[in-house]
């Protein structure tokens, strides 16, 4: 594994759990979309890349965390999937 793959998967684990761990639900706002962002910007470099389903799991694992702490703790509607019709 090289050092560039560490330093990225090490940024979204580090935005994550920043994120999971706020108290301030002012700041969590915040933190929530830092996660996110750093995720996304994960999945886009793996995109290109063979394997790594490990990571990819916990990136899955971490995007729906993110959502029930959106919809417990932001007070997002729930997402029930789809497109609004």
């Amino acid at each position: 594994m090289s050092t560039a793959h560490n330093t990225n998967e090490n940024d979204w684990h580090k935005m994550f759990q920043t994120a999971v761990l706020e108290t301030n639900r002012e700041k969590l706002q915040q933190r929530v979309e830092a996660a996110e962002a750093a995720i996304f910007s994960r999945l886009q470099e793996l995109n290109s890349e063979h394997g790594r389903q490990a990571e990819r799991h916990e990136l899955d694992d971490a995007i729906r965390m993110l959502r029930v702490i959106k919809e417990e703790k932001l007070y997002y509607p729930h997402w029930k999937g789809g497109i609004p019709g």
